[in-house]
């Protein structure tokens, strides 16, 4: 019995190999398959191969930091087998469309649905609505087997923390989704029409894909991660190994180096790969290699002559794991989700260890008693059936996204306490003005226009505004408080802000960041303030960001001096237009989501991640606050301390009256900023 629990899975071949079933093989097309070949247990290894580099990659266990190279393995095995079957089916004059999702209705969905329903009621019971509409976002993306495209618009692959994105890792299931709805029609029309030709076809579009992947990872490596036009040639290098491009290799010792040096290119990049890697493109060029050639090197071979690298693969425990991946992949990246959202920190690396083993225990029972079941056409449900209860499941998951997302994450579900920590003021952000638009010139030739966005703020009825509040997204997070002393005062005042842009001459902090964006806009900004006729400045921004720096680590590096310098600069160019000037101090800033993490607190009663100390902040921002000491100093300017309104001897808050202060990280809710509004009043009249 227990063996039958185990290693029942070979009933179901015809949906891992490219060829049969063994005896006892599931009925219909797939036992027509049975007579070309035997099932390949190393594949089912070298699925567990890399199921375990991406799961210890997610739990960030060392040294595997380029774990992810397993799912470009996963996509050439992908395209093996499933070309396998369509070819031969097509080959044969028995190819069904209907039939072909009917099998990959059974091979995703059930398994799917089940990790998917307790991710939602996970995220019901005890995420903020902001986080529910996000994660309501892309489960209306799944339904649609379009998650790649939810995650192409949100935070890059490496920098999203597990606990923000519970369906990151689907993003791979909608790409190879979308490689099987093009594929099987390009490979019916070729068969129909030029049969002879599917190689050179195949080949020619993988190319085309490679070549794309390799030039645009430089350009736009976000993009080329989730774009499936980026990953094709890796599902399509497995499909040219299924149509035979290369012939069957007889020379022992030749398929013994090949299968070595295919483990060796997988291993080597997931042990020296990390996150700075540019990937895909050629760094995915040596993982994908080493799969198809531990293929190629057992492909046509019985199991009685696997190379030594096909025996250690076919080794029934790493079968196993191989048979388990699908469920396995579906669940560790959620369980580790979850965890890391309760702790709100990073997990340990026992707890992550932790973690992946007893998701590996649900992904079993997953696998025996949901995978399973559902696999064998006219098993649980016959097809009609089946296809009605999909397409019922996919447009489920696409109205509980909609719900959440026009409900605005459902906040009624949380106490009323609770759900007003991440809601109106809570997360408001900036004021909301009409921004007219003035025209500025980089130079005298006209080599560039750039349009600089002014928000008039204050008294609008009062006279022309004299006051720019200039600065990066910072310098619109304290605007409210510009806003209601500018009220108060009877003043106009006008706001600027680009975010990643500090308010200092001739820098850009980030690559991206080029003369035609912080460099212009900075620039076309001084070229207009004589023209606008502004007397006074204040200059708002997360100084600790720059230069180059971490706004949590403090640490002064080589590029302060040059960024004092053109600090100094830019308070020059401004003190020989007759402008007088004020420096806003940095707020506190911190590691994790402010109104998420004080959610997560009352919720789940999870100990408090936040370094609230003053110490703490003096660490982050002594070395910026010295040097803006310093040239305030050096140009008469005013020092605007708004740190000292956060922050006493002891400890910095980041609440009031029950209410987070902050809409993220580091920039100041509405509530926050009014919390400025009396001293910034004062600094106003003193101008």
């Amino acid at each position: 019995m227990m063996r039958r629990f185990f290693w029942g899975e070979r009933a179901m071949v015809a949906e891992t190999a490219p060829a049969s079933a063994p005896k006892g093989g599931v009925a219909g097309d797939h036992s027509k398959a049975a007579a070309h070949s035997e099932y390949r247990p190393e594949i089912d290894g070298l699925r567990a191969v890399a199921v375990i580099a991406v799961a210890l990659f997610h739990g960030e266990i060392a040294p595997f930091h380029g774990g992810y190279v397993g799912v470009d393995v996963f996509f050439v095995i992908s395209g093996y087998l499933i070309t396998g079957i369509i070819w031969r089916a097509i080959q044969e004059g028995r190819f069904s469309l209907v039939h072909f999702y009917e099998r990959r209705a059974r091979r995703i969905l059930p398994a799917l649905m089940f990790v998917t329903i307790p991710v939602i009621l996970f995220t019901l019971a005890v995420k903020t609505p902001q986080e529910a509409r996000s994660f309501g976002e892309s489960v209306s993306f799944l339904g649609l087997f379009a998650s790649n495209f939810f995650f192409l618009q949100e935070r890059g692959y490496f920098e999203a923390p597990p606990e923000s994105f519970a369906l990151l890792h689907t993003w791979s299931l909608a790409v190879e989704e979308q490689f099987y709805i093009l594929f099987p029609l390009l490979l019916m029309a070729v068969g129909a029409y030029a049969r002879a030709s599917v190689r050179p076809v195949i080949a020619g579009l993988a190319g085309l894909s490679f070549i794309a992947a390799a030039v645009m990872v430089f350009d736009d490596p976000h993009l080329t991660f989730f774009a499936p036009q980026f990953r094709f040639w890796e599902l399509m290098l497995g499909a040219l190994l299924a149509l035979g491009a290369m012939p069957l290799w007889r020379g022992r010792a030749l398929r013994e180096a090949a299968a070595l040096l295919g483990m060796a290119l997988i291993v080597v990049p997931v042990v020296t790969y990390d996150a700075s890697t540019p990937f895909p493109g050629l760094a995915a060029l040596p993982p994908c290699l080493g799969a198809a050639l531990l293929i190629q090197a057992d492909r046509g071979a019985p199991v009685s002559n696997l190379t030594a690298m096909g025996r250690a693969l076919a080794w029934r425990p790493v079968v196993f794991v191989g048979l388990v991946s699908y469920s396995y992949y579906l669940w560790h990246w959620p369980a580790l989700s979850a965890a890391q959202y309760a702790t709100i920190r990073p997990l340990e690396t026992g707890e992550a260890a932790l973690v992946l083993v007893l998701s590996f225990l649900v992904a079993v029972f997953s696998y025996r008693f949901v995978e399973r079941p559902f696999r064998a056409p006219g098993g649980v449900m016959a097809q009609r059936p089946l296809l009605v209860a999909s397409a019922g499941c996919l447009l489920a998951l696409i109205a509980v996204g909609v719900a959440l997302q026009e409900s605005r994450g459902w906040p009624g579900r949380l106490p009323t306490d609770v759900a007003a920590m991440t809601t109106g003021d809570a997360v408001a952000f900036g004021v909301d003005r009409s921004c007219p638009t003035e025209r500025g010139r980089l130079d005298e030739a006209g080599r560039a226009a750039i349009f600089v966005i002014f928000c008039r703020i204050g008294d609008e009825s009062a006279g022309p505004p004299k006051t720019l509040i200039w600065g990066d997204s910072h310098a619109l997070s304290v605007s409210p408080a510009f806003d209601v002393a500018g009220e108060a005062l009877g003043r106009s005042l006008i706001m600027t802000s680009r975010a990643g842009c500090p308010p200092v001459l001739d820098y850009a902090y980030k690559p991206i960041l080029t003369w035609e964006g912080c460099l212009a806009h900075n620039a076309a900004l001084l070229a207009n303030l004589e023209r606008l006729g502004v007397e006074r400045v204040v200059l708002v921004a997360s100084w600790a960001t720059y230069p180059d720096q971490d706004p949590n680590d403090g640490v002064e590096n080589e590029a302060a001096a040059d960024f004092e310098r053109r600090l100094r600069e830019t308070m020059a160019a401004l003190a020989s237009r007759g402008i007088e000037v004020a420096i806003m101090t940095p707020v506190p800033t911190y590691r994790y989501d402010v109104p998420s993490t004080l959610t997560r607190m009352r919720l789940l009663g999870s100990a408090d991640p936040l370094d609230r100390s003053r110490a703490g902040y003096d660490a982050r921002n002594g070395v910026v606050n010295d040097m803006l000491t310093r040239v305030a100093a050096a140009y008469d300017a005013r020092l605007f301390a708004q740190h000292e309104l956060f922050c006493d001897a002891e400890r910095c808050r980041v609440e009031g009256d029950g209410r987070p202060l902050y809409t993220d990280t580091n920039h100041l809710n509405f509530i926050g900023a009014r919390a400025l509004e009396q001293p910034v009043q004062a600094l106003l009249e003193a101008f």
